[in-house]
């Protein structure tokens, strides 16, 4: 198979309109509050990921410049989790204040 025709399938599958947040924002698509899986447990799972790959470049690497990168990336978390829990809210209203009533938004509980 050639591989021009791969490429140009997985540009097809895999564009910028879907990366870029486009279905979102487009009036006709079928929202819905996802709380299964992993969302089941903690509300923001990408923001803990992001955390301990922050602390493990930190702790790896030892570089103050990390640690200092990794304090940011904790505010600028914590402000952009607000941020969507609000617009969350907005969207789904009372569903979604029971599903952070229940589900904690980084740690999980054990």
């Amino acid at each position: 198979m050639d591989s021009g025709i791969v490429a140009a399938g997985l540009c097809e599958k895999f564009s910028a309109k879907l990366f870029g947040g486009l279905p979102e924002v487009h009036r006709g698509n079928e929202q819905r509050l996802v709380t299964d899986g992993i969302r089941a447990h903690m509300r923001h799972p990408i923001y803990l990921a992001h955390l301990c790959e922050m602390l493990a470049w930190s702790l790896g690497t030892g570089l103050a410049v990390n640690f200092g990168m990794t304090a940011f990336a904790i505010i600028a978390g914590a402000v952009m989790i607000r941020m969507e829990d609000s617009e969350l809210e907005k969207r789904f209203g009372d569903s979604y204040r029971a599903y952070r009533t229940r589900v904690p938004a980084i740690i999980p509980r054990v």
